[in-house]
């Protein structure tokens, strides 16, 4: 439905960091401002395209939100976090979808990531798929970049990264490989709370929406569940 307006050139950077208003995101059902707090809390369904989605992949881009984990919930309670890819053929009705999957599960409070998943989140889903385990409540930022293989043309990759607050070094990292020889990738589609499901019916507090079209460099080393080096600038919390 976002056809019509999609842009055919690498859009500026986008930053929320919800200091002054909430603009962007789905309101007011789906997300609530915490003017006082200057962050946002996010219910099922809060959804924004940065400004205005893109069809072309411009040879890379990346896009981070910030949210915030606390080991103390509920059993079953969290979250997936969907980062949506446009398809490259305009018209199309294919998209990508890398999605973080935040669950507290019997073995406590885990994360993964997962592909064109179904909307429901579930703790068993989550201790399936390879993922890690989040010891400390805090902020912690999600990053995703999209990629081309340099080893095999053609092929693009989806980085997953989750660092700790104000950290340069990813806590946990995984990728996906996301090749769609049908469409082709293009770019940026949305960010989306596809799923927000607690015992309490509260939401999930979150900061920092930001996306930025740019050659990314591929990372010397990085593979599921490692850790790896990236050569990238950290955005320090209010």
């Amino acid at each position: 439905m976002f056809y019509n307006n999609a842009s055919q050139q690498p859009p500026a950077p986008y930053s929320q960091d919800f200091s002054t208003n909430a603009d962007d995101w789905l309101m007011p059902f789906y997300i609530e401002w915490n003017e006082q707090d200057q962050n946002a809390t996010a219910f099922e369904g809060a959804f924004s395209v940065f400004g205005a989605v893109n069809i072309h992949y411009n040879n890379g881009f990346k896009s981070s939100v910030d949210v915030y984990l606390d080991t103390n919930w509920a059993i079953n309670d969290g979250f997936d976090y969907d980062f949506s890819i446009m398809p490259h053929k305009n018209g199309a009705k294919a998209f990508e979808h890398e999605i973080f999957r935040v669950a507290q599960t019997e073995q406590g409070l885990l994360i993964a990531a997962d592909h064109k998943t179904s909307k429901h989140i579930s703790a068993s889903e989550v201790i399936e798929k390879q993922f890690t385990k989040i010891t400390e409540s805090g902020w912690y930022t999600f990053e995703n970049i999209i990629r081309e293989d340099k080893n095999n043309l053609g092929n693009y990759l989806a980085d997953f990264n989750v660092y700790k607050q104000n950290e340069a070094t990813p806590f946990a990292s995984f990728t996906d490989n996301i090749a769609d020889t049908e469409y082709g990738i293009g770019g940026h589609h949305s960010g989306w709370f596809r799923s927000v499901e607690f015992s309490d019916n509260s939401g999930i507090l979150f900061d920092n929406a930001y996306l930025e079209y740019a050659p990314i460099p591929e990372p010397a080393s990085l593979s599921i569940l490692t850790l790896g080096s990236l050569a990238l600038i950290r955005r320090s919390r209010k």
